[in-house]
C-alpha cells in the first residue's frame, strides 16, 4: 500500500502520482481497457489531492459527507484514518463509485487486439512452417458479464472489478513461404473479448538471419569473407545465398572491407540480398606468406 500522510508535501503527492501514472499509462499498456480506466482514476485522484488547496477541499467534502450520511460518495464515504490516507484507496474509490458523481457502473470491458511476437529461422521463412503459439488473452468475466461490478454494486470478485479474466490460449499459425522479416499476421477473433465482441491476435514475425547475416532496415546483409590479396588485386569470390544458390561475385581491384554488392531477388521472399565484404586475416603466417609480405613491403605496399 502507498501510505501518504495528511501533511505530505505537493512533491510527495506528485511523486506518488507519477509512479502510478507511469505504471498504468496507455502507452505502456496498449489495448488494455482496465489499465486505461485505472489511469483515468489516478488522474482524477491527483486532481482531487494534488495541491494543498484541493486536498483541503477534499477533506471538507469528506467530513461533510460523513456527517450527512456519506450520500455524495456512494454507499459510504472513503475510509481514512485521522492520521493518514492512502492514494491507492482514493483511486479505488474513483474506480468503484465514479468519483464525486455518486454510484455508477464502470464502463463495460471492450474487445481489443493481442500482440505477440514469434521468431523463426531463415529456412522456415523461405519454406513456410507452422507454429504453435500459447499466449494469454482477456475474456469476458461470466460473473459480471464484463461490467466489473457485482449486483450489489461492489467490484466483482472473480475479475477484481476489471470485467475480464485472463485465459491461456493455444493457436496454430501457418507461416507462409517467403514471409518477410517484421511482417504482421492477423488471426481473427483470437484477441481480448468484451461486450462488443472479440479482438484479433496480431503476430509479428521475426526471422533469425543466422550466423554471418543481419537485418538492416528490413534488408538482409550477408558477410562474405575475402582474402586480402583478392581485395587488393581483384578477383572472384563464391558464396551460398539464403535461397541455396551458389553464386560468384566479381570484385574490382582495390575493393575494401565493408564494400557492398547487391544481388537481386536472392533474399527471403524474393527480396534483394546485400553482401558485405569482410577481410580474412590469417591467424598464423607461413614462411611463404611472410616472404610475400616482405616483398610487398619492399615494393612500397
Amino acid at each position: 500500500m502507498l501510505g501518504v500522510s495528511k501533511d505530505a508535501s505537493d512533491a510527495e503527492i506528485q511523486r506518488a502520482y507519477r509512479r502510478l501514472a507511469r505504471q498504468y499509462h496507455p502507452d505502456r499498456n496498449p489495448d488494455d481497457a482496465a489499465a486505461e480506466a485505472r489511469f483515468k482514476s489516478i488522474q482524477d485522484s491527483y486532481d482531487t489531492i494534488g495541491t494543498k488547496e484541493s486536498r483541503q477541499s477534499y477533506e471538507d467534502q469528506r467530513r461533510a459527507s460523513s456527517f450527512f450520511g456519506g450520500q455524495s460518495w456512494g454507499s459510504s464515504p472513503p475510509s481514512f484514518s485521522t492520521e493518514e490516507f492512502d492514494l491507492s484507496d482514493l483511486i479505488n474509490q474513483f474506480m468503484h463509485t465514479g468519483g464525486r458523481q455518486g454510484p455508477s457502473r464502470q464502463p463495460a470491458a471492450r474487445a481489443s487486439n493481442v500482440h505477440q511476437r514469434i521468431e523463426i529461422t531463415l529456412d522456415q521463412a523461405m519454406k513456410g512452417t507452422k507454429i504453435r503459439l500459447k499466449f494469454g488473452a482477456r475474456e469476458v468475466c461470466p460473473a459480471c458479464s464484463a461490467q466489473g461490478l457485482a449486483s450489489n454494486g461492489f467490484p466483482c470478485n472473480p475479475c477484481n472489478g476489471t470485467g475480464q479474466r485472463t485465459a491461456t490460449r493455444s493457436v496454430e499459425a501457418s507461416i507462409p513461404s517467403g514471409i518477410t522479416h517484421g511482417a504482421t499476421m492477423r488471426v481473427k477473433g483470437q484477441g481480448n473479448t468484451g461486450v462488443d465482441g472479440s479482438g484479433d491476435l496480431l503476430i509479428e514475425v521475426g526471422i533469425d538471419p543466422g550466423e554471418g547475416r543481419r537485418w538492416e532496415g528490413g534488408r538482409l546483409i550477408q558477410e562474405v569473407s575475402v582474402p586480402v590479396s583478392t581485395l587488393m588485386g581483384g578477383g572472384t569470390v563464391g558464396l551460398m545465398t539464403p535461397k541455396g544458390d551458389k553464386v560468384s561475385v566479381r570484385l574490382a581491384e582495390g575493393s575494401r572491407p565493408g564494400d557492398r554488392r547487391r544481388l537481386p531477388a536472392q533474399g527471403p521472399g524474393g527480396t534483394d540480398l546485400d553482401i558485405e565484404l569482410v577481410v580474412i586475416w590469417p591467424e598464423n603466417l607461413t614462411e611463404e606468406q611472410r616472404g610475400a609480405l616482405n616483398d610487398l613491403e619492399s615494393s612500397g605496399l
